[in-house]
């Protein structure tokens, strides 16, 4: 019982580490994005960029 759960649990995670692996893949090849710039079009922290930017060049 014990190992049947240790297997389900390895089986999420290579199934979460693989999913996490093909969005940053994704982004990296087809739109040139690194993993960072990735990340923070994810949490919003480009758009709040953007922003300031923009505000700072006004």
């Amino acid at each position: 019982m014990a190992m049947e759960r240790v297997s389900q649990m390895r089986a999420i995670a290579i199934i979460l580490i693989a999913a996490a692996l093909g969005y940053f893949g994704y982004y990296y090849t087809v739109e040139g994005r690194s993993p960072s710039a990735a990340i923070g079009e994810l949490t919003g922290e480009t758009a709040r960029a953007e922003a300031e930017a923009q505000r700072a060049a006004v």
